[in-house]
């Protein structure tokens, strides 16, 4: 039995070329704990870094604003919208970090979840510590909106 490469290129020339176009609002977040679980020290002035990662590359990431001394309950409602290639094997990592002017901004927790995973509306979604421990009441508040777009 012979296989013939040209009917090869042609069967995956009929697969759809596909792409899912994430549309991701971070609004908000809840109860973030000072870096560290420390009990005393300054108001932490956090902000959210959101990177897609696609064959464990990052091929889009943003930053949110610093909201200044608000780990209670700070507000940012910033939207982007993200293009993934491959659903199934791209992922979203959301870190918080404490920004700080004179030292290296402290980390605070993150969340990952795989794109696939993702469902429409909205979303609080809890943070663990570096250790992967959950910060518990500690959560940021999305909005998402996926389209999946293919050409034929």
């Amino acid at each position: 039995m012979t296989i013939n490469n040209e009917s090869c290129r042609e069967r995956e020339s009929d697969v759809p070329d596909c792409s899912t176009n994430i549309d991701l609002e971070v609004i908000s977040a809840l109860h973030l704990p000072k870096p560290n679980r420390n009990e005393r020290g300054e108001i932490i002035d956090p902000y959210v870094r959101v990177r897609l990662y696609e064959d464990n590359k990052v091929t889009q990431s943003i930053k949110t604003s610093t909201v200044i001394d608000n780990g209670f309950y700070p507000v940012w409602n910033h939207s982007v919208q993200f293009t993934c290639q491959n659903p199934d094997f791209s992922y979203f990592l959301f870190e918080v970090y404490d920004e700080d002017t004179l030292t290296a901004d402290d980390f605070i927790g993150q969340f990952a979840i795989f794109v696939s995973n993702m469902q429409e509306g909205y979303a609080w979604i809890p943070l663990f510590d570096k250790h992967g421990r959950r910060l518990h009441y500690a959560m940021v508040f999305l909005k998402v909106h996926i389209d999946k777009q293919c050409n034929f």
